[in-house]
């Protein structure tokens, strides 16, 4: 009876763990939608036409670090205009993720998010 106790104590643990781990909105993002793109809504804090000055507060309450370097016209899979760059910032922990941020120049508004998480993620 008592190894029968264990067992479902056990069960019920695990299952409490799983359940909170699933909960997290940045683990779901890192196992249901390993990458994607949008233009319009939002992600991970961020909303498309955010000024750019509320973004890194946003991504760090994430967990993501803004990795600079210099200004591209492209980040993972999309490329931009002229009118617009691209900031980086990546998620170092276990879920290894990158996440770009598209914004117009002039207004220094978000225009696109972008990203992608895996376990092999190489730097940009």
């Amino acid at each position: 009876m008592l190894k029968l106790l264990t067992l479902l104590l056990a069960l019920a643990l695990l299952g409490w763990g799983a359940f909170m781990f699933a909960r997290n909105p940045d683990n779901a993002s890192a196992l249901q939608s390993s990458s994607g793109f949008i233009d319009k809504g939002g992600k991970f804090g961020v909303q498309v036409g955010d000024h750019l000055r509320t973004v890194d507060q946003a991504l760090q309450s994430h967990h993501f670090t803004y990795y600079p370097r210099d200004e591209f016209q492209t980040c993972l899979t999309h490329g931009y205009p002229p009118t617009q760059a691209v900031l980086v910032y990546k998620d170092d922990s276990w879920r290894r993720g990158t996440i770009c941020i598209a914004y117009e120049r002039a207004s220094r508004r978000v225009r696109a998010i972008e990203w992608a998480y895996g376990p092999f993620m190489v730097d940009l």
